[in-house]
């Protein structure tokens, strides 16, 4: 009797079931199968049933999960571009006005941190917000100039959406780690259910083993033959 490894996919995990529900069925309907080894079959079948579909549920939730995940870390980085973006905006106004086109003057030393736009544009994106929050805390301080409201703005809009965007990021990466661990959880709970029905099976039919183990599905190891090894380094070559 084979079962999926711990660390098969939910879609291997849901073959064996699909495998064990086909073979419960037809033995429940073969005619030499009396009532109470029917009642028998059907008492396994069930349970087998009941785990595989709690996987699939599992399974799609978690691929929803995965989706929405996916989204809003898209969408977070589009806010750390567009923060990106006001930060060379805060640069050039600096430039433009007080700091008189010199990243060497006092006050655009102050208000960038004693870095250069690039540098905080570059910051890693969960980094960068609170970076550009402490700029924006400093172009507040500094004397008013033509530019400085306009860019408080953009500043706090920015500030704003990107902060929204990483916590919604955080809550969908919580969500997803979530509906991973509960995806395990229904795989592991398969498996018992599988391997409790061998046990079931073999004390109920003593002696039928192959009766038994046409309940299970029996993979084979493909085997890899010199003809396919040419093609299976071209594609490790492809890949590279």
């Amino acid at each position: 009797m084979q079962l999926p490894s711990s660390t098969a996919s939910s879609e291997s995990h849901l073959e064996y079931a699909a495998h064990f529900t086909g073979a419960e069925e037809a033995w429940r309907d073969a005619e030499i199968i009396s009532a109470e080894q029917r009642a028998v079959i059907q008492e396994v079948g069930a349970s087998v049933a009941a785990r595989a579909q709690a996987l699939k549920a599992r399974h799609s939730s978690a691929e929803l999960t995965e989706g929405a995940t996916s989204r809003a870390r898209a969408r977070f980085g589009v806010r750390d571009v567009v923060l990106g973006m006001r930060v060379m905006a805060c640069s050039d106004g600096l430039l433009n006005g007080p700091a008189q086109r010199s990243r060497d003057h006092a006050l655009y030393k102050s208000v960038m941190l004693g870095r250069t736009a690039s540098a905080i544009k570059s910051a890693r994106p969960r980094e960068e917000p609170e970076l550009v929050e402490r700029v924006r805390t400093q172009l507040a301080e500094a004397p008013d100039f033509t530019a400085k409201a306009g860019l408080l703005t953009s500043l706090d809009d920015a500030l704003e959406r990107s902060f929204e965007a990483r916590d919604a990021l955080d809550l969908a990466e919580s969500a997803e780690n979530q509906a991973a661990d509960a995806e395990i959880a229904a795989r592991r709970e398969l498996r018992q259910a599988l391997d409790q029905a061998y046990g079931r099976l073999r004390a109920a039919f003593p002696g039928q083993r192959d009766f038994v183990e046409s309940f299970f599905l029996r993979k084979t190891r493909k085997k890899v033959t010199q003809a396919s090894e040419p093609g299976r380094r071209e594609a490790r070559a492809a890949a590279r």
